[in-house]
């Protein structure tokens, strides 16, 4: 047995959790999109992200990181517990599922060329090097704008902004290859 954290999401509206990610703007087109071509197989998702990623759509998130205000246009952010999103993205290199702490992800408005270079580096986790990728740590985050803005927690749209979410320090055992 091993204790994991697990992420709690708390809207207006309901509270749920979640043991890998949460994500929003581009993560949630994507997942739209990627549910229409799921006869693809695991590409689809890696598809649909590349062809919303294209259009280049942003959100002026506001946001409170542990406290810290951030606000930024960005194309998304993705609140992880671990390592990997998607089909194989390594969308947050340092997460680690019981250190009591979020992987916050956050990507800035970019130009298509910029982005085209950008995007095969998450398949590695390389793309935390790059400028327009800002990435933190907390125990809890506080997006509070755009309201409305979908949330995809675990690979499903469930809920939208405003949201709280908070780390719950290894909150449940589970079953672990030793």
């Amino acid at each position: 047995l091993r204790k994991v954290d697990v992420g709690r999401v708390q809207t207006p509206k309901e509270c749920y959790y979640f043991l890998n990610i949460v994500g929003a703007g581009l993560p949630v087109d994507a997942m739209e999109t990627a549910e229409k071509f799921k006869f693809l197989g695991n590409p689809a998702y890696t598809l649909a992200t590349l062809w919303h990623a294209m259009k280049l759509r942003s959100y002026p998130l506001r946001m409170e990181i542990d406290g810290m205000a951030v606000c930024q246009e960005s194309m998304f952010v993705e609140v992880s517990n671990t390592r990997y999103t998607g089909t194989n993205f390594l969308i947050a290199p340092e997460a680690s599922p019981d250190d009591g702490l979020l992987d916050i992800t956050l990507l800035a408005k970019l130009s298509r060329r910029r982005l085209l270079r950008l995007f095969p580096t998450i398949y590695k986790g390389r793309h935390v090097r790059y400028p327009e990728i800002s990435t933190f740590q907390a125990k809890e985050i506080r997006i509070t704008a755009p309201e409305n803005l979908m949330l995809a927690p675990d690979g499903e749209i469930r809920g939208c902004t405003p949201a709280t979410i908070t780390c719950l320090h290894r909150d449940l055992k589970i079953f672990a290859p030793g």
